[in-house]
């Protein structure tokens, strides 16, 4: 084996994995689509869907889900102003006195 070979060897080695994820996802984009035509084509999926979320839903008591909800949605606004903070001070330019050559 002379050294072309073996960079091939490498190559087609590092190729294999890129080749599963292509075949899965492949696959997902498949059921995918045919998951969304079949809800076109047979219809009456709106309604089923919210017939079933109003069953699934009875008995659920939304008041001990808020403390939980809360805490959530403090942690992302929190998260947003942190991003918000961060962007408009790399924006600003330095204060101080610049260096001088």
């Amino acid at each position: 084996m002379n050294g072309n070979d073996k960079g091939t060897a490498v190559l087609g080695a590092a190729r294999l994995p890129l080749v599963g994820l292509l075949l899965i996802q492949l696959f997902l984009g498949y059921e995918w689509l045919m998951s969304g035509l079949t809800k076109i084509v047979r219809g009456g999926f709106a309604s089923g869907l919210a017939d079933e979320l109003a069953e699934k839903s009875e008995g659920v008591d939304l008041d001990s889900l808020m403390p939980a909800l809360q805490l959530v949605l403090i942690g992302v606004s929190v998260g947003l102003l942190r991003a918000v903070r961060r962007e408009r001070s790399a924006a600003r330019p330095a204060t101080g006195e610049l260096a001088t050559d």
